[in-house]
């Protein structure tokens, strides 16, 4: 089933990236790429986000390596390409770095997916559901869906609803 976004509001998939390789222990973190169990996770929720909630229309993605493969993984399973903004601003930033990009997304965008590093990506969804509604931890690869009925100026946690939570191990 294809959710898409709600004619009333907007639709939110917040990822982190999937699981990275730490085969070479000198590389940088920002250059660490995915192991086998990430280059098998991210295509399998592509096509999730396909089939059951839709493609979004922006992607705002970090720039480090691991969290650029994931997205390339995840969109590799669908039929087009959304705009990709892929920031270094976006790797090791706090919450408060997502929210502002997410205030400036233009209004004609309904749909929009984020993919990065915890702790930001489980901050920003307690930040935006609560901390009563969010999951008490955030795997690698996991995706939030989150539904707002506010402008994206005007996301905040009392416009937003959590709607579903997956991990790749429930597929």
């Amino acid at each position: 089933m294809k959710i898409g976004p709600t004619s009333s509001g907007r639709r939110l998939y917040i990822m982190r990236h999937a699981k990275s390789s730490w085969k070479l222990p000198d590389l940088p973190d920002f250059a660490r790429p995915l192991n086998g169990r990430g280059r098998r996770d991210a295509p399998r929720m592509g096509r999730l986000i396909a089939e059951e909630h839709g493609l979004p229309e922006l992607v705002l993605c970090s720039a480090a390596r691991r969290s650029v493969e994931t997205y390339c993984a995840v969109a590799g399973a669908w039929t087009g390409w959304p705009e990709l903004r892929v920031d270094p601003a976006f790797y090791g930033c706090g919450p408060d770095v997502w929210l502002d990009a997410l205030v400036a997304v233009p209004e004609t965008v309904g749909t929009v997916m984020l993919v990065g590093h915890m702790p930001a990506m489980w901050e920003l969804l307690v930040d935006l559901v609560g901390a009563k509604h969010a999951p008490d931890r955030f795997p690698t690869a996991a995706l939030a869906v989150v539904e707002s009925n506010a402008p994206w100026p005007e996301i905040t946690s009392a416009a937003c609803r959590l709607l579903s939570f997956q991990m790749p191990r429930d597929l």
